[in-house]
């Protein structure tokens, strides 16, 4: 039997600033620069350093307790000297063997990065090697109801890194950039995105999932 999914709590982000000079001096970045900088043209409306959605490398629980494992691991496993100390409160948290599933379109899986109350992620902030490169935000899926600031809606997943339409069509392309002739298109429905580069209303986002599955 699947535990209950889960739809809201807190995850540690990169902050836009530490965030965007990562993508920027990635491989991925360098080796498309011409075409980055022709989607940075189009999108002049936009500031790529004020996105707060949830496509910004999340913190996750390190690997594993077992040290054995992580040595043979190694050359498989991500990014292992990241934020050491805080990930491995994380992990101590949740447990090795956490079973907590994460509901998604063609199945069951689970969402590390989700930390499901203030106090734990204030702890593990503490915890944090680099401080000034995180902020703590909360996520929502179906309850969209908050005690605090609301920044926006993203659009995409939270597993796996928390995908964003928003971050992968205009900010940093990885997975499906967009056709450069659908650029002025593109720009012109970027338009309503508020300050911190999200939409403001779910009316909105929905109306964008329904433009961006109208492309190829």
């Amino acid at each position: 039997m699947l535990p209950p999914r889960k739809t809201k709590g807190f995850i540690l982000v990169y902050k836009p600033d530490r965030l965007m000079d990562a993508y920027e001096a990635s491989e991925l970045a360098r080796k498309n620069i011409t075409f980055l900088r022709q989607i940075r043209i189009a999108m002049s409306c936009l500031d790529p350093r004020n996105y707060r959605g949830i496509s910004r490398d999340p913190l996750e629980p390190w690997s594993s307790i077992d040290e054995e494992l992580l040595k043979k691991g190694t050359s498989t496993l991500v990014d292992l000297g990241r934020e050491r100390s805080a990930r491995k409160i994380f992990l101590e948290i949740n447990g090795e063997d956490r079973e907590e599933w994460d509901y998604y379109i063609n199945g069951w899986d689970y969402n590390k990065s989700l930390i499901i109350d203030l106090d734990t992620a204030k702890k593990l902030y503490d915890a944090l090697d680099n401080p000034e490169d995180y902020e703590i935000i909360e996520i929502s899926r179906e309850i969209y109801g908050s005690d605090y600031d609301v920044l926006g809606f993203d659009i995409g997943y939270w597993r796996s890194g928390e995908f964003s339409l928003i971050c992968d069509s205009v900010l940093m392309p990885r997975w499906h950039p967009p056709d450069l002739r659908d650029l002025p298109e593109l720009a012109e429905r970027m338009l309503c995105l508020n300050q911190h580069v999200l939409f403001s209303t779910t009316e909105e986002a929905e109306e964008f999932r329904e433009y961006y599955n109208s492309k190829p």
